[in-house]
């Protein structure tokens, strides 16, 4: 659902180029789907959700870094420079506090999502490092 509430009207509106403040991102996964919401001021004002295919394999925290992704593409759609991220994994969370604080590489274990994981995390490290180029 997607609120029409002048948001789009006002960010076209500024004079100095400023984004509005981002206030948080919630994003969440479960088996059979996955989506952010972008709320300003309380508001929810986009929202993105895709069902997961029958057939997707993922690890549930592979599939949450892909949320924050869309979400972060979206809030980048809405020129947001400051975001507070929302998620219910504390392993997401850990690996996105490695990735703020610029830790070489997260440590994760063996397998085949490692390059997945990894490549999810560097994608996130380019969002966070170069806002404008979302």
């Amino acid at each position: 659902k997607i609120l029409r509430s002048g948001w789009e009207k006002k960010i076209r509106q500024q004079e100095d180029g400023a984004s509005l403040l981002v206030t948080a991102m919630s994003c969440d996964v479960s088996s059979l789907a996955l989506g952010a919401a972008l709320e300003v001021d309380g508001e929810v004002v986009k929202d993105i959700t895709q069902l997961r295919p029958h057939q997707d394999k993922r690890h549930i925290n592979i599939a949450e870094l892909y949320a924050i992704i869309l979400g972060l593409n979206l809030a980048a759609k809405w020129l947001s420079k400051r975001i507070t991220l929302k998620t219910d994994s504390k392993t997401v969370f850990g690996w996105l506090k490695q990735v703020v604080n610029d830790i070489c590489r997260v440590k994760t274990t063996t397998g085949l999502h490692d390059l997945l994981l990894q490549r999810r995390l560097h994608i996130i490290s380019d969002m966070i490092a170069t806002p404008e180029a979302g």
